[in-house]
Parts: structure tokens; C-alpha cells; sequence
């Protein structure tokens, strides 16, 4: 299927089909097609926050992508879509826009209260087995520190998430790779990733604050 030669009709039409298979192409053609215009939608949204890290934006932008175009598919099934001036690209780009904008406010709400540490260093560190609690205090009592929380928070994620984040964020595998040794469905694979890491960092989170 050459998602370029299809007509926005067809595209609907596509993402009406009784088969599967064929929902799962033009699905994939609303990647190729959109996910890059979508980028740019990300790019104003993010404009002048500075306080986000990459890894926290990339992967905010696929949550918001995925699941935006799962609510358009529902909406076309339920025959909600009415084709009006509007173009499909400019109609389907306000579902993962909003669903941005909302992944950006919770985490506005969350900012002040959770502790400022890389993630991508918490987890090559992690999976690397370059550190423990003993190494990371270095004194008789176990401190505090951010550093001790988040290899706790790592240690309590449990093997699904752990290895799903050694994967991407490690080993850097693609979605077909992980798919492969865990059995989630590639299309999915963003998604479980950016849950198992915002999971971590709740874990760390509820570490930071507990009280002594």
C-alpha cells in the first residue's frame, strides 16, 4: 500500500474495513503520512518550556500520537467524522494535540513535587550493574539520597517494565526487536515503554516524599 497515491476518502474508507490487516495499513499510513506535521504541532506546544527533557518529550509525543489516533479511529467507526472544510490531516491532528496538551498540563501539576535526576543515566547505571545501595552511599547507614531512591524505585519496577526500559532506553532496540522477545504488539510498544517510565518515576516519587 502506497499511503501517498490513497485519497483522503480512501484512507477513511480504509479505516472503516471489517479486516484488520487492512486497518492496521492505513494505520501505519497515518504514521508516514502525519506523524512529522504532528512534530511541528509538538514543537509549538513545547516552545519556551525548557524544564523538559528530551526523553520526557519524545516520549510524551508518541503516547499523545498513539492514542490520538486511537480516538479518531473510534470516532470514524462511530461515524462521528463529518468531511467539512477542514482536511483530514488538519481534523485528525486536533486529537494527539490535545492529547499532548493534557500529558503537559498533569505534568506541569507534578513538576514542583518530583526530584530533579536523569532518568537515562538512572537506568544505564541500573542495567549496566555499575552500582548498588552499598556503592552509592558510601557510608554505614543508607542515606537519602536521589541516587539510592531512584535504584530502589528501578528495583521495585518489576521485570516486565525493567527489561521493557533496558531495551529502548539501554540496548536501543526498535519496536519489531522488542516485539519479538516480549510479544508486545510493535504499534504498542511506545506506549508501554512511556508507561513503564512515568511508573518509575511515581515510584521515585513516593520514595522522595515518604517520610523518614
Amino acid at each position: 500500500m502506497n499511503c501517498k497515491d490513497l485519497s483522503e476518502k480512501e484512507l477513511l474508507a480504509k479505516l472503516k474495513s471489517d479486516l484488520q490487516t487492512e486497518v492496521n495499513r492505513v494505520i501505519n499510513c497515518f504514521y508516514s503520512l502525519y506523524y512529522n506535521e504532528f512534530l511541528k504541532v509538538s514543537w509549538n506546544l513545547f516552545s519556551g518550556k525548557n524544564n523538559y527533557s528530551k526523553t520526557f518529550r519524545e516520549q510524551a509525543e508518541k503516547e499523545a500520537f498513539n492514542d490520538g489516533l486511537n480516538d479518531f479511529y473510534f470516532y470514524v467507526r462511530d461515524g462521528k467524522y463529518v468531511h467539512k472544510d477542514a482536511s483530514l490531516q488538519t481534523a485528525f491532528l486536533t486529537f494527539p494535540k490535545y492529547k499532548l496538551m493534557g500529558i503537559i498540563t498533569d505534568e506541569l501539576r507534578n513538576k514542583k513535587r518530583e526530584p530533579d535526576v536523569d532518568f537515562d543515566i538512572v537506568i544505564e547505571l541500573n542495567t549496566a550493574h555499575t552500582t548498588s545501595p552499598e556503592d552509592i552511599t558510601e557510608r554505614g547507614e543508607k542515606e537519602k539520597t536521589e541516587e539510592h531512591i531512584f535504584h530502589t524505585a528501578w528495583q521495585n519496577l518489576g521485570d516486565r517494565c525493567r527489561n521493557l526500559l533496558t531495551w529502548r532506553k539501554y540496548k536501543k532496540l526498535s519496536n519489531e526487536e522488542i516485539e519479538k522477545l516480549c510479544g508486545v504488539d510493535a504499534n504498542a510498544v511506545n506506549n508501554e515503554v512511556y508507561r513503564c517510565f512515568m511508573r518509575l518515576k511515581k515510584n521515585a516519587n513516593g520514595l522522595m516524599h515518604a517520610p523518614n
